[in-house]
């Protein structure tokens, strides 16, 4: 059985990588974290950890279709060179997409390579971005079996991501919202190891 959770907070907490835009009173911004476990479904199947693992990719992949599909896609690579990717290519393989910005318009000059830094490096270049009118930055994140999504939005994606997921039945597979604060540690992460029959009270199904 397929298990996708998201990690949210609202507004993110990004610490002092973002003070100019705290002191110009910036779009409020939403951090995610979309991670994904298959948990083997007999004797023969295996436990498989990170979102590209799942057996069936249309969990994650068609919410963020109705989320963003309408946009323009930008792959960033290391010299900021921007190169337009359609939708379902980016997420077929996050992996070859170090960085991907989500805007309504295509990019013609370099993207800020800062982009492809560190958490707190990336995530201050990330914010001009979404200042100017970007809706979303996405970075691919290691996984034991494959990659998780990190997602940095202007404005909140908590509530249209539900809407989005509950577009969307599933009833082969199990589907989870999690405040960040709540998941913290590796046993509150992997909660859907343990803990299915027994949800604790600030995990929300959809």
């Amino acid at each position: 059985m397929d298990v996708l959770k998201y990690f949210h907070e609202e507004p993110a907490v990004l610490g002092a990588a973002t003070p100019d835009a705290e002191a110009e009173g910036a779009v409020p911004l939403s951090r995610g974290y979309l991670a994904g476990t298959h948990l083997p479904d007999g004797p023969d199947d295996a436990l498989r950890v990170g979102l590209t693992a799942l057996a069936d990719p249309a969990l994650w992949q068609a919410p963020l279709f109705d989320l963003w599909g309408a946009f323009v896609w930008t792959r960033v690579v290391s010299d900021g060179t921007p190169t337009s990717v359609v939708p379902a290519d980016a997420l077929a393989d996050p992996a070859a997409s170090p960085a991907l910005v989500v805007a309504p318009h295509p990019f013609t000059t370099p993207l800020p390579t800062d982009l492809l830094g560190d958490g707190r490096t990336r995530a201050a270049a990330a914010v001009a971005l979404l200042a100017a009118g970007a809706h979303a930055v996405v970075w691919p994140e290691p996984a034991h079996d494959g990659h998780d999504l990190t997602i940095l939005a202007a404005g909140p994606l908590h509530a249209p991501l539900a809407a989005a997921l509950a577009r969307h039945p599933a009833p082969a597979a199990r589907r989870f919202l999690v405040p960040f604060r709540r998941a913290r540690g590796e046993h509150l992460f992997y909660f859907e190891q343990w803990q299915l029959d027994a949800l604790p009270p600030h995990v929300e199904e959809v």
